[in-house]
């Protein structure tokens, strides 16, 4: 039985000890095995030394290992005081400890990092600062050992994150990674993948953590410390413990002394700052140096994000390992873009080969581009485009589409200096696609198409033709393809200016964009003389008469203009009666009858002009009619506005003394009033959502009777008068309690005049809503009613009363003396009254006259009435005898 601290005993038997509390119970895990069974043991902290048969053995009393094993033959006693005496039947030895320090050294030696970490926990220092120091730099030899010779990685970055440190010290663990720290004595440990995959994943959680902090610290306000210096020699953990015996959490690292001095005006945090900085930095260049190790495919992705990577040091790796295109992206996510531009076009030249799809490279770079960067991209767009002009044109067509017209005209000019074909197309983007309608840009286009049609022409006399028509299977020329496009444009833009654009024409040729300019300007007569007489195509002057005809402009006698100059070549044998009577006959209702006759040839029969004839009476019959149903149309609709406005001003409101106002629930008085249809009144200066000026609140101010002003008191004639003045009317709302308290307060019709104003619209209005929403009847079915509804086409209602809403039925509407009868749906007449029919055709229309008398029946009178034929109206003297 041995004491040992704490009043606890150690109880031995053969070749086992335990360690028994005081308070009796088995201390957990104090099982001690001994290497034989001891005749005594003592305790000298840390330690247990047991007495053996022929040694002494030395065991830690945390781990229970032994530590040492000291040969004493024949020994017998042993005694503990100052020092530890073994005695034996000859001989006294007395066992004198080392030094821990030496101890710690020497465990460390053989690699005994456990017992080293017990013993340092097991005895006192000055200081708990001081132990842990000790423990930490133990700990991170053991993580080193085991990472470099055991290849236990992941349990070594455990060991080095639990106990704080530095990604730094983790980085150290790659020799490969950081050169600075090579030492001759230490062998490299080869580069196995799967530990530079248990680093990158470190290396990318740690790289998450200090993008967090610097964060906080940018959002604080404080200033990205300058670039460190590439040489800045990156110290170990175990190192820093060695020297400085503070925690990893507590350093700072070589080199940043002075950095951190610039930043004394921010305080201590900024040292702080400058660390984390500086650890982005390492730990960006590590992260880079894994990734072309172990998988190259995720450098890209990794510099196209925000990250710290030192440029010098990282553009170099890059180059080593012919990554161009990431070098492009570490410039622009430094923001150094005339850099990555640069290093495009000079490194192209001199090593294409290995640069693929550098025009490609370059357009998709500049189209990222903020267009306030257009010197820039201006510059080097003259490189790419020049390489490939297809490809280099895209860095305008795809991109930068919402700029200012400065910009678009700066790029059009850039083009226009290397090519106008470059240019046309830029233009036909902005203008088709973007649907830019600033004049410039399609004068300019027009311009380029003229151009370059003259260019290519071989003289003046193959501008002087018309444009053939697209034939399937027929290849057109460069010139022909042109002028199309031209002639489209020009037909469907409508924002060049002719002023511009007439003078760049040719004198002769390009007839027909001609002839598209002259119609703008109103100038037909002369587009018609250049397709009749300069290109010989009645056929397309027929066909501009058709597309261009319009009866309200200017236009409305092209058909007669290309008449005059159809009778010109027939009179000079240049073309056939017979196609001059095709025309008329094809575009007879467009044309004056009077004034074409008068163009026909002599020898032309009028048998022949029967197509003419016809279409253009049909023509006129048909205008007629339309003529006729809106005329009727609206006079049912203003009869029908007539009398709801009859009904509306009957009715009449009384204002009492006790009569309040809907809204502010004040008397009404001899205020000037509001009145809704719903019989609520309220004062006007409380209906101010509603002026009362507007024609839609016509339902609102009904007349009850016309105050006469000699009435009125001077109040309310002061009122009468700034309504007048207001609306611009005589009458106005107004009352006058003090001539009698049951006095009517009196509305006027103050919009009565602007609905007379405004009657004819109204009448529009309701006839298109009605022939909506209303339906129609047919004959024998109801019609009038609240809501009026109309009979169908050529009836007529007859209703059961006279009173507002009355309704009836549907009977056959006839026409009466001189009205139209006939047409498409035959009219009838009235009684005593037959149509008499203009023409031959089954839809021929007339007027209704009177019906011939037979024999026997009265004839003549006032409004004569003939007799059939063969038959003599029998009268006498008197004027309307019968």
């Amino acid at each position: 039985m041995t004491k040992l601290k704490d009043n606890e005993l150690l109880l031995g038997k053969d070749d086992v000890s335990i360690v028994l509390k005081p308070d009796g119970t088995l201390a957990p895990k104090s099982e001690i095995t001994w290497s034989g069974s001891p005749s005594e043991i003592v305790f000298a902290p840390p330690y247990l030394v047991g007495l053996l048969s022929q040694s002494v053995e030395v065991r830690s009393i945390r781990s229970k290992k032994a530590v040492q094993s000291i040969q004493l033959p024949n020994a017998k006693l042993i005694s503990v005081g100052p020092t530890i005496l073994v005695a034996s039947p000859t001989s006294i030895w007395r066992l004198l400890p080392l030094d821990f320090e030496d101890q710690i050294e020497q465990l460390l030696a053989s690699c005994q990092f456990t017992e080293a970490q017990t013993l340092i926990e097991d005895l006192e220092f000055p200081s708990e600062d001081d132990k842990a120091a000790n423990i930490v730099r133990v700990r991170g030899m053991q993580a080193h050992y085991m990472f470099t010779y055991e290849h236990k990685y992941a349990e070594a970055i455990a060991i080095l994150q639990e106990l704080k440190g530095s990604p730094l010290d983790v980085i150290n663990l790659f020799p490969e990674f950081n050169p600075d720290l090579a030492d001759p004595s230490c062998p490299f440990i080869p580069s196995e993948k799967a530990a530079l995959l248990i680093l990158m994943d470190y290396l990318t959680t740690q790289r998450a953590v200090l993008t967090r902090l610097r964060k906080e610290f940018e959002e604080a306000g404080f200033p990205m410390p300058p670039e460190f210096p590439r040489k800045t020699k990156r110290v170990s953990l175990s190192d820093r413990e060695t020297r400085s015996g503070v925690s990893g959490t507590d350093t700072v690292w070589s080199g940043l002394a002075e950095l951190q001095a610039n930043g004394e005006a921010y305080g201590e945090e900024y040292d702080t700052f400058v660390e984390i900085v500086y650890l982005s930095r390492v730990v960006d260049n590590t992260l880079l140096k894994v990734y072309l190790t172990v998988n190259d495919a995720l450098v890209g992705v990794f510099l196209r994000v925000v990250n710290m990577c030192d440029l010098e040091e990282c553009e170099e790796l890059l180059l080593q390992h012919q990554k161009y295109v990431e070098v492009i992206d570490l410039f622009r996510g430094k923001g150094l873009h005339r850099k990555a531009l640069q290093f495009m076009v000079e490194y192209v030249n001199i090593n294409e080969r290995s640069f693929k799809n550098v025009v490609l490279q370059m357009v998709s770079y500049l189209q990222r581009l903020h267009i306030e960067e257009l010197d820039m991209i201006l510059e080097f767009a003259d490189w790419a485009i020049r390489k490939n002009p297809q490809i280099g044109i895209k860095i305008f067509t795809e991109q930068f589409d919402e700029i200012p017209f400065a910009t678009r005209k700066r790029i059009t000019e850039f083009l226009e200096i290397i090519s106008s074909d470059l240019a046309t197309e830029y233009l036909v983007h902005i203008i088709h696609e973007l649907h830019d309608q600033e004049p410039e840009f399609h004068d300019r286009l027009i311009l380029n198409y003229v151009a370059k049609i003259v260019a290519l022409a071989d003289s003046v006399d193959s501008l002087a033709t018309a444009i053939p028509p697209k034939l399937p299977g027929v290849e057109d020329t460069e010139i022909i393809i042109l002028r199309r496009m031209l002639l489209a444009f020009m037909d469907e833009s409508m924002a060049y200016k002719i002023s511009s654009v007439f003078p760049l024409f040719p004198e002769e040729g390009l007839y027909e964009e001609r002839c598209v300019l002259l119609n703008r300007l109103g100038r037909h007569e002369e587009a018609l003389h250049i397709l009749v007489f300069k290109l010989h195509r009645p056929d397309l002057a027929e066909t501009y008469c058709q597309r261009h005809y319009n009866l309200e402009t200017e236009a409305s006698n092209v058909f007669v203009i290309l008449l005059r100059f159809f009778t010109t070549l027939v009179k000079t044998k240049q073309m056939p009666n017979e196609y001059v009577i095709e025309f008329m006959g094809r575009n007879g209702p467009n044309m004056d009858v009077a004034e074409s006759l008068q163009m026909v040839p002599g020898e032309v029969k009028l048998i022949d002009l029967q197509d003419f004839f016809e279409k253009a009476l049909h023509n006129l019959h048909r205008s007629r009619n339309v003529d006729e149903i809106v005329k009727n149309l609206l006079l049912a609709e203003r009869l029908q506005v007539q009398e709801k406005l009859i009904f509306d001003q009957a009715k009449k409101v009384t204002i009492t003394e006790d009569r309040m106002c809907s809204k502010c629930l004040k008397r009404i008085a001899n205020s000037v009033f509001s009145w809704y249809p719903d019989g609520s009144v309220v004062h006007v200066y409380c209906a101010k959502s509603y002026h009362l000026c507007n024609h839609n609140n016509l339902n609102k101010f009904k007349m009850i009777e016309k105050v006469p002003e000699s009435r009125l008191s001077p109040e309310g004639q002061g009122r009468a008068n700034a309504l007048q003045m207001a609306c611009g009317v005589r009458n106005a709302c107004v009352g006058s309690p003090a001539h009698n308290k049951n006095w009517p307060l009196l509305c006027s019709n103050i919009f009565l005049q602007m609905f007379k104003k405004l009657s004819f619209a109204i009448i529009l209005f309701a006839a298109c809503a009605s022939a909506a929403s209303v339906p129609t009847a047919g004959l024998g079915e109801f019609c009038g009613g609240i809501i009026p509804i109309r009979c169908s086409a050529n009836l007529e209602c007859k209703l059961d009363g006279s009173y507002p809403d009355a309704g009836g039925i549907c009977v056959q509407k006839n026409a009466g003396l001189g009205e139209f009868c006939g047409g498409i749906v035959p009219i009838l007449c009235a009684s005593n009254l037959e149509c008499k029919i203009n023409g031959s055709n089954p839809d021929a229309g007339g007027v209704c006259v009177l019906k011939a008398a037979g024999l026997g029946e009265p004839c003549g009178g006032f409004v004569p009435i003939p007799c059939k034929a063969g038959l003599v109206c029998k009268t006498s003297n008197i004027p309307d005898a019968r």
